[in-house]
């Protein structure tokens, strides 16, 4: 995984906490797809981990 995560993947963070659940997945979900694959599950299970939280 690279050094750093770019800040739209806390800005979707900071959008879930904020109860901005759609604008959070669009967020992540372009976070996703510009990231390479080795990053991809890291931040698919973060994303499931969050939603978890709330059910």
């Amino acid at each position: 995984m690279s050094e750093e995560l770019p800040a739209e993947f806390w800005l979707g963070f900071e959008q879930f906490n904020q109860g901005d659940f759609y604008a959070c997945h669009d967020t992540l979900e372009a976070v996703w797809i510009e990231s390479p694959v080795f990053e991809k599950t890291f931040i698919r299970a973060s994303y499931r981990l969050q939603f978890r939280s709330i059910t």
